[in-house]
């Protein structure tokens, strides 16, 4: 009995050593993603969240990886695939409505992107990046009053981000409000300098 009692719990503890290693190689994964990304390595990116994905076929966080590197390699038609797949099993996958709402926009397919920036915002309202997107989308369907005030409650939530900097000013300038629009390009340009050479 006594022996029994030993294996078992041999048995929970490799077990619990295993899952620790998985865990542990997810979790290096991960971060060699995160790594390749901030380097803007996107090919070496997308093969870790293949990697990962191989690995775990259902795992949304590394399918959101996958397609996040497919679109900075301006291969949206393939992010777009791997993002329906993910809101085939989970339609309320905040990442993945946020990137396809990007995905659609960089397809031109403005009033798509709009709809599911809607969608997106429905779930976590206060999403500075998906303000943005919405933003964008209101943008190119010419709302510019409407996209200036996505704008401004994208930058209320995050005031770095660079999309909304910018199209806060184009929103500004396409409403006839002048001193507002380069109060913004000047800011936008204070992070993005100039490029004298273009």
């Amino acid at each position: 009995m006594k022996s029994v009692g030993y294996k078992l719990i041999i048995a929970i503890f490799f077990l619990a050593l295993i899952v620790g290693l998985v865990a542990l190689d997810r979790t290096a994964d991960t971060m060699s993603f995160d790594a390749f990304m901030v380097e803007k390595n996107y090919s070496e990116a997308l093969e870790t969240a293949e990697s990962i994905v191989r690995k775990n076929p259902n795992d949304s966080d590394a399918l959101n990886n996958k397609a996040s590197a497919l679109i900075c390699l301006e291969r949206d038609e393939e992010a777009l695939t791997v993002l329906e797949q993910i809101l085939d099993k989970n339609p309320r996958d905040h990442l993945a409505l946020q990137n396809i709402s990007l995905v659609l926009y960089n397809l031109k397919q403005y009033e798509r992107s709009y709809e599911t920036s809607l969608q997106s915002l429905d779930i976590k309202p206060n999403s500075a990046k998906e303000l943005s997107n919405h933003g964008n989308a209101l943008l190119a369907l010419e709302k510019f009053a409407d996209a200036r005030d996505a704008f401004i409650e994208s930058l209320d939530e995050d005031n770095s981000i660079l999309d909304s900097i910018f199209g806060l000013g184009y929103a500004y300038y396409r409403l006839g409000d002048y001193d507002p629009a380069i109060k913004q390009f000047d800011r936008f340009h204070k992070i993005i300098p100039y490029d004298e050479d273009s």
